[in-house]
């Protein structure tokens, strides 16, 4: 299997993680604030990692790269998750997922072009316009809720997250993920935690049931992974399409949705997951076409 082919599974596979984030967001909803949910498994995620980096013996690795990109490239992704955590309990998860991709598809595909030289092909223009109609099938009718702040942090988490894509490229052939994660992790933990504090929220020994503890665990093994593919999958694929594949998120969503909590989508969601489907299957069909073949 060619590099190219397993970059787009990694990306692929990643975008079904994302899209099982609203599941377990609403579960934790009930036992924690927003900031407390990203402290606790940030902190699950980072006691685990460097705990088998100590039993293990294995050394964090920074070398070759500059004190600055690791401040950035630790503090960006965190501060998406909490911008998007933030921004659901103002407006409509489909507005919300609408806007963050928005924002997203067209930040990475300036950043792309400016920085990795990545030229926006005719066929990548194409399927940008359909995944942004589907994407729009997908949220309609809008509920903005209190608009304002709900648009404005939805759409920081968007463009944060276009230079947290970038960061992966940029990094990922430097940087192990053993490295990485507890970085993000990490700043997630002190981030987080600030906003705990600026709240005044407090934790309950009562929220910690069986069900919430279960899903930190399995958040903390979700954030390893999520590292794990996009350092990964972007060392091997283009930013610009490498974002359309993660925006299969919805997708995903859309699926966990109704397996989990029996959320049926209506006609006009259905349309516009298919849609961005159809966008993300001509972005990288060129890419696929030639990654295919050469392994045959």
């Amino acid at each position: 299997m060619g590099n190219k082919l397993k970059g787009f599974l990694a990306l692929f596979l990643c975008a079904a993680i994302f899209g099982s984030f609203g599941i377990w967001v609403r579960i934790l909803g009930d036992s924690f604030t927003p900031f407390q949910q990203v402290f606790l498994r940030n902190l699950v995620a980072t006691v685990f990692l460097l705990s088998f980096v100590l039993i293990t013996g294995r050394k964090l690795n920074y070398r070759g790269i500059s004190p600055k990109m690791l401040f950035w490239y630790a503090i960006v992704f965190p501060i998406v998750v909490i911008c998007f955590t933030i921004a659901i309990q103002y407006i409509k998860v489909s507005t919300a997922t609408f806007i963050f991709y928005g924002a997203n598809l067209g930040a990475t595909a300036l950043i792309g072009h400016t920085l990795f030289h990545e030229r926006i092909k005719p066929h990548v223009m194409v399927a940008l316009i359909i995944s942004l109609i589907g994407l729009l099938l997908y949220a309609y009718p809008f509920q903005l809720g209190s608009s304002l702040l709900g648009i404005g942090w939805i759409t920081l988490a968007g463009l944060f997250d276009a230079v947290a894509s970038a960061l992966n490229k940029h990094l990922g052939g430097k940087l192990d993920t053993w490295s990485a994660t507890p970085l993000r992790t990490g700043a997630g933990v002190i981030i987080a935690g600030i906003g705990v504090l600026v709240s005044g929220a407090s934790f309950s020994a009562t929220s910690f049931t069986p069900i919430s503890i279960i899903v930190l665990i399995l958040f903390g093994a979700m954030l390893f992974a999520i590292n794990t593919l996009t350092l990964y999958g972007f060392r091997h694929f283009d930013l610009n399409l490498g974002t359309f594949i993660l925006s299969a998120e919805v997708i995903f969503a859309t699926i966990f949705g109704i397996i989990f909590i029996h959320e049926l989508p209506r006609i006009h969601e259905w349309f516009g997951a298919a849609t961005m489907l159809l966008g993300i299957i001509i972005a990288n069909y060129p890419v696929l076409k030639t990654a295919l073949l050469k392994r045959s």
